[in-house]
């Protein structure tokens, strides 16, 4: 019998652990094989890991209620409001193409957690830095588009938090994971709360279920000879 590959199982708080891997070492010599380890360690579930699941869940609040808050009712709204001419098209592209970056937003921003999780009192690697950022930003720029597409107007907050973001992630190559996760949530935090006392009275309207708010460039067109 001949072994080209030996595989041994190197438990790191295993007692026989020693003794299993001067075994496989043995073997390997004998038979001229390749001597292949594996590990598995728990993560500690200490402070800090807790603390970055916290902070990780509250990312994903924020962006929840960013969204479900006026986003959403708003593009409901626009769609009922539509003429029948218009709302398939509108369905469309509000409800299809400019939900791809939600989608896209979320699966980086659960790569980025992860990573985080793994080692919260260590920097993250430039990869989940950049998987963090662009998550954030494609979530963030789908009312940005959605908005400017049906309204024609710009989600100053949006576009501002979605700066200060990629200028963080690309400062943040020495910070820990918990701390960036920290800064990224008080930056989505404060845009929303800021984006909400804005939009004041549209948005009591839209989620009261009110007629459509008059632009006043209509208006303006209307009174024009």
């Amino acid at each position: 019998m001949t072994f080209s590959s030996i595989l041994v199982n190197v438990e790191t708080d295993s007692p026989s652990s020693d003794a299993r891997t001067a075994l496989a070492a043995s073997l390997a010599r004998r038979f001229k094989a390749r001597l292949i380890g594996v590990a598995a360690a728990a993560l500690p579930r200490d402070t800090e890991f807790f603390f970055t699941v916290a902070i990780a869940f509250g990312i994903l609040a924020v962006l929840w209620w960013s969204y479900f808050d006026f986003p959403a009712l708003a593009a409901a709204r626009a769609l009922r409001f539509a003429s029948p001419e218009r709302r398939g098209a509108l369905a469309r592209d509000l409800f299809t193409f400019f939900h791809f970056p939600n989608v896209l937003g979320i699966i980086y921003v659960a790569v980025a957690a992860k990573k985080a999780l793994a080692h919260p009192s260590d920097p993250l690697s430039g990869a989940g830095r950049a998987a963090l950022a662009l998550g954030l930003v494609l979530f963030l720029s789908q009312f940005v588009l959605g908005r400017f597409y049906f309204v024609r107007r710009l989600s100053v907050e949006r576009l501002v938090a979605m700066a200060v973001i990629v200028v963080i992630a690309a400062a943040g190559g020495h910070v820990d994971a918990l701390w960036l996760l920290a800064v990224m949530f008080a930056v989505l935090a404060a845009t929303t709360v800021v984006e909400m006392r804005r939009l004041g009275q549209a948005r009591v309207q839209v989620r009261a279920g009110g007629p459509p708010i008059p632009d006043p460039r209509s208006r303006l067109n209307r009174r024009s000879p």
